[in-house]
């Protein structure tokens, strides 16, 4: 239970709210309780539930009835001022794309059942419009069935027909990206294990490769590029085919800006996809032209930042460049989030 709660207070932290005001209930007691667990969980050395309930309740502290139900009715509270909470311009792009497609999602789901169809169906439009990757698509497809079924009460079999098509599109990407992505998933797993047990490997990469073919022939969506691409990513690192990354790096570019989604987030996963293939090649110039616009991508202060950092210093004293690695690494010393990071530089 402690560790659920944590998890929640950072999600909450990563959204700068701290809630630490709207916690409290009728009595004083409850909401005495309820800041002490906040404040426990603000505190470095309470790790467990044993130490918060001894926090909270003192040396008789125990993980009973009374405590499961404080806590339980704390996260409920918590994961409410998670799903209002406003979405900083501090996130990444890409996570905050995905939630503003969730939380509509979400809330047109909600209004509809509401009977507030007018409010519900600008929520279900966002979330479908603002799908601009993969994983979204499962989202836009339930948000694309209830606004049909509520066009169809409304008696608008104009817009039946256009939502319908429009949906069966989006199922047709989305059944093949689950294979792609079935596929991807095996291979990584199969990597993970020992080598002695990759014989697996080998008959999952040939059905690989046969998708990748098969999707070169035929005219797919850019939904479903993506995912080509990231598979293709994945099988040239296996393989070491330098070939197939790059023409995957470039796959995903021009789906990207198909979709018009070629944000900081995705020129980043194409920089990251070809700084993979120039490791593995050896191509030294090449791959630090990769880390350092992996870097300038980044936001700085954020632990990816220090990441990619950390990355070029280590090209860059790789190939000799001393001074440019010197300064790089005392850019990122010296900033004042250097001390929260996890793996220092």
């Amino acid at each position: 239970m402690y560790h659920t709660l944590h998890q929640i207070v950072e999600a909450l932290q990563q959204l700068d709210k701290w809630p630490l005001e709207s916690m409290g209930s009728r009595t004083s007691k409850r909401k005495t309780n309820e800041e002490k667990i906040l404040a426990g969980l603000n505190l470095g050395h309470i790790r467990s539930d044993i130490l918060l309930a001894r926090y909270i309740y003192g040396s008789s502290g125990r993980i009973d009835s009374r405590y499961r139900k404080l806590v339980t009715r704390t996260q409920l509270k918590l994961e409410l001022e998670l799903l209002g909470a406003a979405l900083p311009d501090s996130l990444p792009s890409r996570t905050y794309k995905h939630l503003t497609v969730v939380r509509s999602a979400v809330l047109g789901q909600m209004l509809i059942r509401l009977r507030a169809s007018s409010g519900a169906r600008r929520h279900l439009l966002n979330s479908v419009h603002k799908c601009t990757t993969p994983e979204m698509l499962w989202f836009a497809i339930a948000s694309l069935d209830v606004l049909a079924f509520d066009a169809a009460s409304n008696g608008s079999r104009q817009q039946v027909e256009q939502l319908t098509a429009m949906k069966d599109t989006f199922i047709e990407s989305a059944s093949i990206i689950s294979e792609i992505n079935d596929i991807r998933n095996r291979i990584i797993a199969a990597t993970r294990k020992s080598r002695r047990d990759r014989t697996a490997l080998t008959p999952v990469v040939a059905k690989a490769r046969k998708l990748l073919g098969t999707n070169r022939t035929t005219d797919i969506s850019p939904y479903v590029q993506i995912a080509a691409s990231r598979l293709a990513a994945t099988v040239a690192q296996v393989q070491s085919d330098i070939k197939l990354g790059l023409e995957g790096a470039a796959m995903l570019q021009q789906a990207c800006e198909a979709l018009g989604s070629f944000d900081t987030a995705m020129r980043r996963e194409y920089h990251q996809q070809r700084l993979f293939m120039f490791l593995m090649d050896g191509q030294a110039r090449n791959a630090l032209e990769e880390a350092s616009q992996i870097q300038h991508l980044t936001v700085k202060g954020s632990t990816s930042w220090f990441q990619a950092t950390e990355g070029l210093t280590a090209l860059l004293l790789q190939s000799g460049r001393i001074r440019p690695a010197l300064e790089a690494c005392l850019t990122a010393t010296s900033r004042s989030e250097f001390k929260h990071q996890p793996t220092p530089l």
